[in-house]
């Protein structure tokens, strides 16, 4: 296997470090904010061997798109962005799964099954509010009836900014206030914006104003109308913009 690998992963699929322990984290990760970040470093510390694998278990496509897409407001990250992100981290391995509409029917025991059957399992990591399984049936406290007492079972509670549980819906709901300071604090580095987008993703924009930003290093003020970008330079493809903060603060 090399240093570090991304597998697009039918759940059951052999693969190809069934023979190596394992710490194990599963999760969308949706912009990998503080709590995620918590979460990671949690699981990565329980490798007691450079022959233990740190991996991740996350989803191609985030799961509230598809259960509640009227409502979801948008990914705080594009798919690549997050598995690189996590391998800056320190992961080994993320197995991506499609989320679809077959899979959100699995029980969440039959998941934790095939878990068992594929990885050579010491440990798992999630967070608190973590659910999976068939209408999120099976919570994070559920889990550990369905593993064996050889495995550890880490539950992390959770992470504040000022008071407020950190989550990737909070942030979201910062970012449609039109609050990128505070979103920034929970992320813990600038909200990210890729252009273009690569189409078959749906990621968030704050709420229509003006904004301090980073564009390749340089700083400027983009405006935002209508969801679509407008700025005083020529947007070119892979462009990244990073907010900072808001040019006129009520």
């Amino acid at each position: 296997m090399k240093s570090q690998t991304l597998i697009h992963w039918h759940p059951g699929d052999v693969l190809p470090f069934k023979d190596r322990l394992c710490h194990l984290s599963i999760g969308v990760f949706d912009g990998l904010h503080l709590g995620h970040r918590n979460i990671i470093q949690h699981m990565l510390n329980q490798k007691k061997s450079i022959q233990d694998l740190a991996i991740v278990i996350t989803f191609k496509r985030n799961p509230k798109q598809l259960k509640n897409p009227n409502s979801f407001a948008g990914n705080l990250t594009e798919f690549n962005e997050r598995i690189n992100g996590l391998m800056n981290l320190g992961v080994d391995a993320v197995l991506a799964i499609d989320f679809s509409e077959d899979f959100s029917k699995m029980d969440g025991g039959v998941f934790i099954g095939l878990l068992l059957n594929t990885l050579r399992l010491r440990s798992l990591t999630v967070g608190h509010d973590f659910s999976m399984g068939y209408r999120s049936s099976t919570k994070a406290q559920d889990i550990r009836n369905l593993l064996p007492e050889s495995i550890q079972l880490f539950i992390m509670p959770p992470v504040f900014s000022s008071y407020t549980v950190i989550s990737s819906s909070q942030i979201r709901k910062l970012l449609l206030e039109g609050n990128v300071l505070k979103a920034n604090q929970m992320l813990g580095h600038p909200f990210r914006y890729v252009i273009p987008n690569s189409g078959n993703e749906f990621s968030i924009l704050p709420k229509d104003g003006d904004y301090i930003v980073l564009v390749h290093g340089v700083r400027n003020t983009i405006c935002i109308q209508s969801r679509v970008l407008v700025c005083k330079f020529n947007l070119q493809t892979g462009m990244i913009i990073e907010f900072i903060d808001n040019i006129n603060k009520e």
